[in-house]
């Protein structure tokens, strides 16, 4: 396996199923996220076919938030913090109830 390869076992271990994409996170496979994998030889296939592909997540029962900071995403994010429940591994201080 291949660095990207490596970096993919922890989600599908996790339980997530992911897809490779381009670096505009344009999905590579025909079918996007309906070509998600959750196996280590589903990972090992599509990035052998892709191996600089990127890994994208399908988003199944959470909710994700995306800052793009080329359109004002930081202002955003700092403007939302303290407001949301903590995202994993951050504390509950500054939480606001």
């Amino acid at each position: 396996m291949n660095d990207t390869m490596d970096a993919c076992l922890p989600y599908i271990a996790l339980g997530f199923k992911i897809f490779p994409v381009k670096t505009d996170k344009k999905p590579l496979t025909a079918h996007g996220l309906k070509d998600a994998t959750q196996t280590q030889a589903g990972v090992r296939e599509l990035w052998t076919h892709w191996p600089e592909a990127g890994i994208a997540s399908v988003a199944e029962r959470l909710m994700v938030l995306d800052f793009d900071s080329k359109i004002g995403g930081l202002e955003s994010k700092t403007a939302m913090q303290g407001k949301l429940y903590p995202a994993p591994g951050q504390t509950t201080k500054g939480i606001k109830s």
